[in-house]
This record gives C-alpha cells, structure tokens and sequence, in this order.
C-alpha cells in the first residue's frame, strides 16, 4: 500500500473535514444545520462540549459518513485501525482532530504567539501532543492547560491512565505516573485488532500493513536501525504478535505505538525469533508477557520518552536472563 506523505494527508484531511464531513454532520443532525457550512469546522473545533458532541454523534451514527470511510479502493472501512483512501485510518484522524482542538485551546487559555516556538502554550502542545490521540480527551484539554510542561514531559504515556479531571489533578499533585491503574481505570492504548487477510495483490495483511506504518515512522527507524531485510522480518513477526502480547505491553502499558513498536522490537532481537515468537507469539505465554510487562513499568517512566532509552531498558531486562535461556528471565 502506498503510504502518504504526512503534509498531503494532513491538506486532504482537512479539506475533507471542512467540506463533505461537516455537510454530513449538518444532514445528520438538525441541530447542526443551523451552523452555516463555511463556519461548521472553526466553530467545532473551538468548542469542546461541540467537538465532543459530533465525535459522539459520528460513533453511534456512523451510517451517515459510510460513503466517506472507504479505501483506496473504495471498500467500505468499518475498522478504525485501517487505512482510509486518505493514507491515515479513523483513529489517526480522531488523534488530528483532538491535537488541533487542543493546540486551539493551550492558546486561547495560555495566550503568546502561536507562531511562537518558546511560548509555553507550544511547549506544552509539543510535550503533550503525542500523548492526545482518544476522543474522551477532548473533555480533559482544559485540564491538560494548567500543567506544567516538565510535569507533562515526565508523566509521558501515563497522563493516559488519567481518565477525568479528577485523577489528572491528582497525578500533577502528587507524582503518581501510575495514578490511573492504581484505581483500576484502564489504558485506552489504541491497539491493531486482529484483522482479516489482505485481498489477493495488496501482498501483505492489515496487521503487517499498520506495523509498517509504525516502524517507518522516523524517531522509531532512527532508534532500531532496521535495515529493510531486518524490517520485512521484523514486520512479519510483529503481525502475528498474541493476544496476552496485546493486552499487557500495548494496551495496559500505557505505551504509544511508536514506544511499543521499540519494546516489541527490540525484544526480538535480543531474544530471537524462535525465543520471541514462544513468548510474545500466538498462542505465546500470556503470564511471562505479564511478568515482562511489570517489570517493564516498573522502570523509570522519563526514560520511555527516548525511544533508544527505552530499547536500551529492554535489552537490560532481557539481558538479566540465566544462561539457561533469555525466556526463563520471563518466567520468574
């Protein structure tokens, strides 16, 4: 599949939001017919009980934008982790719409020059905007305003786990990078679901699709260093990843894709692929994934913001293995 240069998608997105997404959201929804057409999108995107209204609206009356989620060859989409005809998925888009409210917002409440690299309302969008990729955040942007960006910046992946206002508050005061999970509120760490086979010519599945995507990511080739044998190896094991894998590292982890594509990574390299594909595999050994995964949080939250930092915390939990193998070091 042809991937789309991030500039373009961004233009095409855009456009595609303000024109035939924003007529469908005024024909869907009376209501949102009395905004005139050329306003709807400013008017949404500097509203967030408004933005949190249509994201609401297009989850549970998604008929009405079917004839605009379709593939690069026009194929109805109903998976929010393929990609659309645009080169980016539903969940990219979600992820563009809330980081545009959000960067909106930190200057509407921080003031300073948007155009103002140093302005503390672009450094905290740049600390946090990685960070800003679920719809249910779009409620917490007036929350996230008052942070202070070295608070952001060592929080990380965990300003995940704060759900609402209250645990958000809590976890700025009081340091708790894990405040979340403490009281038992998941991560909603988007996750590739298992996906059918490609049809026949595309020549690769939707999983090895999305983890190709995520390995050329720049900051994630940079710290792997992948050559394009190693990246058709690694993007083949990666696909078939199990279940237990999943759930523990690349959703309960709190991690960001890039972040897990470099822990998943870079634990096959130190272990092999036979010794992976045991662990981290289908069917794979779900309570040694756990084990990992623990340990894993148990280290230092700043260093996950270094994607080599963090291969490096990999290799060093995997390297405490007895000689007896790298897989026994999961087991306990």
């Amino acid at each position: 599949m042809k991937s789309v240069a991030h500039d373009t998608a961004v233009r095409q997105i855009t456009a595609t939001l303000k024109g035939p997404v924003a007529e469908a959201f005024r024909q869907a929804v009376p209501a949102l017919a009395q905004i005139d057409h050329k306003e709807f999108y400013d008017s949404v995107m500097g509203n967030g009980d408004l933005l949190s209204a249509c994201l609401m609206i297009f989850q549970k009356r998604r008929e009405a934008f079917a004839h605009l989620l379709v593939d690069a060859n026009n194929r109805e989409v109903h998976d929010d982790f393929v990609q659309l005809r645009c080169g980016r998925s539903v969940h990219d888009i979600v992820a563009m719409v809330v980081r545009s409210h959000a960067k909106r917002q930190f200057h509407r409440s921080l003031g300073g020059d948007p155009a103002d690299p140093s302005s503390r309302a672009n450094r905290l969008y740049r600390a946090i905007n990685e960070y800003l990729i679920h719809d249910w955040q779009v409620a917490l942007v007036p929350h996230y305003a008052p942070l202070a960006v070295e608070r952001v910046t060592e929080l990380g992946p965990a300003i995940l786990d704060a759900r609402d206002a209250q645990s958000l508050e809590r976890m700025a005061q009081k340091g708790d990078a894990r405040e979340g999970n403490a009281r038992g509120v998941p991560v909603a760490m988007p996750v590739p679901q298992p996906l059918p086979p490609a049809s026949a010519g595309l020549g690769r599945s939707k999983d090895e699709e999305y983890w190709w995507e995520t390995l050329n990511d720049p900051l994630v080739r940079r710290a792997l260093a992948l050559d394009d044998g190693k990246m058709r190896e690694t993007i083949a094991v990666l696909a078939n990843i199990g279940d237990g894998t999943r759930r523990e590292v690349m959703s309960n982890l709190g991690l960001t894709m890039a972040q897990a594509a470099v822990v998943l990574t870079t634990a096959l390299q130190v272990m092999g692929r036979s010794g992976f594909n045991a662990i981290f595999g289908t069917p794979g050994k779900p309570p040694a994934v756990k084990m990992f995964a623990d340990r894993l949080a148990a280290t230092d939250q700043r260093k996950r913001n270094d994607l080599k930092g963090l291969g490096g915390v990999v290799t060093a939990l995997l390297q405490q293995a007895p000689r007896s193998g790298r897989a026994a070091a999961l087991a306990g």
